[in-house]
């Protein structure tokens, strides 16, 4: 589990970052990121009805993606919001190893990796 400073939780932040933030892709995974006021980064993952129409399998991605950013919380830049989410197409069960890559991946393209 995330710090509650890490959170991205307010709708009008978050509406903030998509209609103002940059987009990264990274095969299947997408991070809109903008940046903010805060000292620290805030970080907030969506996973749709477009990935299973069950809350269960959207809740245990989201938890997969928050595990997989543990050892890189020290590693990302302060002062931006973060926002991750899954392309349409998305339908594969993810492994913890590979959205550590995705992860990974996605924000040395966005340039947020200290």
């Amino acid at each position: 589990m995330l710090a509650k400073k890490y959170r991205l939780k307010s709708n009008s932040d978050i509406s903030k970052v998509f209609r103002d933030g940059k987009t990264v892709k990274s095969s299947f995974l997408f991070l809109k990121y903008c940046e903010n006021q805060e000292s620290h980064f805030r970080i907030a993952i969506s996973v749709g009805l477009n990935y299973s129409k069950k809350a269960p399998s959207r809740n245990r991605v989201k938890r997969v993606l928050r595990a997989s950013m543990h050892p890189l919380l020290e590693d990302i830049k302060p002062g931006y919001d973060l926002v991750f989410f899954f392309s349409k197409d998305f339908q594969a069960e993810i492994k913890l190893k590979e959205s550590r890559i995705l992860v990974k991946e996605c924000l040395s393209r966005a340039n947020l990796l200290k």
